[in-house]
């Protein structure tokens, strides 16, 4: 009788001692499968430094050495660029809005050159736009004749090609600024 008890006992202890270290053990493989879902592209750190970009699919990443560290979306995303007051070259107040679409095409620089790239590049189309409608009269820009959009987006493009991040579309919109605005 005392014999059952002790093989009882010692199975038992010997299911526990598994489950102590088989459970860990799967953790750490699932920690380290890496499901990259597409249109995505993560960017990869050993060590707190750049060793890859991992596309769409299945990956291996070493757990306790690597990192996905960033996470960006490959697919255009719509900029919403806020009213800006700008001062045409005859002295004139012009608001100036819209909208852009860009899209990460580098991970790597656009992990590392700014923080935040869509932030980046608005500040980046928000100077441009000052720059642009400063050497244009007023009334050329409120009738949207001079291809303002145009304008800024090829000035900026270069730019934002060496941030990782390509400069889509652009619409914008002017409208002469009321003196009550201040």
């Amino acid at each position: 009788m005392s014999e059952t008890v002790l093989q009882n006992g010692g199975s038992l202890f010997f299911l526990a001692l598994v489950l102590v270290f088989m459970l860990p053990a799967i953790g750490i493989i699932r920690k380290a499968l890496v499901v990259v879902p597409s249109d995505r592209a993560f960017v990869v750190e050993r060590f707190g430094r750049f060793l890859k970009v991992l596309p769409a699919g299945l990956h291996f990443v070493p757990p306790f050495i690597d990192r996905v560290s960033r996470d960006f979306s490959l697919i255009d995303e719509e900029v919403l660029i806020p009213e800006q007051r700008c001062i045409a070259s005859g002295g004139e107040s012009v608001i100036v809005a819209g909208k852009m679409l860009i899209a990460i095409v580098e991970p790597r620089l656009a992990a590392y050159e700014v923080s935040d790239p869509a932030f980046a590049i608005l500040q980046l189309f928000q100077l441009a736009v000052v720059e642009e409608t400063s050497l244009v009269p007023g009334q050329v820009i409120v009738d949207g004749t001079i291809g303002l959009a145009q304008k800024v987006g090829t000035l900026i493009a270069p730019t934002a090609l060496g941030w990782g991040v390509r400069v889509g579309e652009i619409e914008l919109s002017a409208r002469w600024a009321s003196s009550a605005v201040a």
